[in-house]
């Protein structure tokens, strides 16, 4: 079972006082800081595995009694950097749930080093299964990396373009930029403005936020030349995304001004206007100090 983040029993308050005020410590190993978690994990060449949970969720202690302390489990983690957020701390684990859009709880997320979702479970199943589940999710990524030379190698660009979503919605934008990049070899006009509009954000992903502002570049320009005002807007908007993840908070905060002032129409001026206001008042956390 798995609940909506927005859904609260009607009798919280009461059956908070019979609970413990937050999850068990126990002999696990989990980590409560993300920075820690993910060093490590790239020290020792692991993934993570994220159990990310709310004070409020009764399942999420279900899962941590009958599944997180089973020998099985801490047999099967062995292997893996154990991390614990919770999502209403506002901070690394609101951060992390609004990246990878956790939409219901529990959720445990299975990450690498460099941020890609691997997989994820929502929701409780007995160990067994629980066990099942994860090791499939595992397998689907890591098969989906075995399959990237071959399908390059193919040329066929339906095959090359879904395998590139695929990467991109986990994250990997090091993978993704590198299938957009073959597809781009035969692209042109309205195509190609979508593909480098793509192709910017994957870069902006794996952290290339040169290579990142070239293809916005790119894709403006075309979409400029294509009359395509949506992708433009949405090219504009994306210069705010690289600027806000490249710690530059002047041109995070010229970017959204520009668009405001290009685009006061467009479907994605609310949220312009209210990333501005956050910017202005200091609360983007990469922007406070």
């Amino acid at each position: 079972m798995n609940l909506p983040l927005a859904a609260r029993p009607v009798l919280l308050a009461v059956l908070l006082l019979a609970l413990p005020t937050a999850l068990p410590a126990d002999d696990g190993g989990w980590l409560t800081r993300a920075d820690e978690a993910f060093a490590r994990a790239a020290r020792d060449e692991r993934y993570l595995l994220v159990d990310v949970w709310a004070e409020w969720c009764t399942w999420c202690r279900t899962l941590q009694t009958e599944v997180f302390e089973h020998p099985d489990f801490r047999a099967f983690a062995e292997d893996l950097v154990l991390l614990r957020v919770d999502v209403e701390d506002g901070g690394e684990g609101a951060a992390l749930q609004a990246r990878y859009r956790v939409e219901s709880l529990p959720t445990v997320l299975v990450l690498t080093a460099d941020r890609v979702k691997v997989g994820a479970v929502s929701g409780f199943f007995p160990v067994a299964d629980y066990l099942d589940k994860l090791r499939a999710e595992i397998t689907a990524y890591e098969n989906l990396v075995t399959a990237l030379p071959k399908v390059l190698e193919s040329g066929r660009s339906a095959l090359i373009e879904r395998l590139a979503e695929d990467f991109h919605q986990r994250y990997d934008g090091r993978r993704a930029a590198q299938l957009y990049a073959r597809l781009l070899t035969s692209a042109d006009g309205a195509e190609a403005a979508r593909l480098h509009y793509r192709m910017a954000d994957a870069l902006r992903l794996a952290g290339d936020f040169d290579g990142a502002r070239r293809s916005l570049d790119q894709a403006a320009d075309l979409a400029r030349r294509e009359g395509d005002e949506e992708l433009l807007a949405e090219t504009d908007f994306l210069r705010y995304y690289v600027a806000q993840d490249s710690g530059d908070c002047d041109a995070a905060r010229r970017s959204l001004e520009g668009f405001l002032k290009q685009h006061p129409r467009s479907a994605l001026a609310h949220d312009a206007r209210r990333f501005l206001g956050d910017l202005r008042r200091g609360e983007l956390a990469a922007c406070s100090s």
